[in-house]
């Protein structure tokens, strides 16, 4: 169903627009350049597939697996992720605006100079990740895992990231990302040790 419906929107050059797409499973597949708008996604795998540039409007995810896939230079507003894994997925260079996402992996995900607005981010894991040079703003992140994550060059000034999970994070030498970001008493203790400090 998926693969006709992503061929006769390349054929007609149309949106793929209010439609909810269900147990689909592919591998591989060419879906770059399309624009989704109200379209659910429900128990689908579609793997290592390209959404390069393509974007997602009021969409939503759920219990997806879309490990692997690119979406580089993708634009996600007003859409939600629930209970995905979207783990050594490429956002390389996206835009998301008022995304919501839960309870989902990004593990080894690849979110290099992508800007986030008004999003927020519940229970979802990004260890490993990749995140340098992100810009952040307006962010709520809750019981995020950004353990061993790479935020180079990321500011997180004003970002409340006091029940996160931080352990070993990679930062540039100065640490100048945590400037301004509010942070626990625990996690202070634990990043402290970044700096060269031994608490006796």
């Amino acid at each position: 169903m998926l693969e006709k419906i992503i061929q006769d929107a390349r054929t007609e050059e149309q949106n793929i627009t209010d439609i909810q797409i269900e147990n689909e499973t592919i591998s591989g597949a060419d879906i770059s350049g399309l624009d989704f708008t109200s379209v659910r996604f429900i128990k689908c795998r579609l793997q290592a597939c390209s959404f390069v540039k393509s974007s997602f409007f009021r969409c939503t995810f759920e219990n997806c697996d879309l490990s692997n896939c690119l979406f580089t230079d993708s634009y996600w507003k007003e859409t939600s992720v629930q209970n995905c894994k979207m783990d050594g997925a490429n956002f390389d260079g996206s835009i998301f605006k008022e995304l919501s996402a839960k309870d989902s992996s990004l593990r080894y995900a690849n979110f290099v100079c992508t800007k986030w607005e008004n999003c927020k981010i519940c229970r979802c894991t990004f260890q490993e990740a990749f995140l340098p040079q992100v810009k952040f703003k307006k962010i709520t992140l809750q019981e995020t895992n950004f353990s061993r994550a790479e935020l180079f060059q990321t500011p997180l000034k004003g970002i409340d990231l006091s029940d996160c999970t931080l352990s070993d994070i990679i930062l540039s030498e100065n640490h100048r990302e945590l400037f301004g970001a509010k942070i626990s008493a625990g996690q202070a203790l634990d990043l402290i040790s970044l700096l060269g400090v031994e608490i006796i």
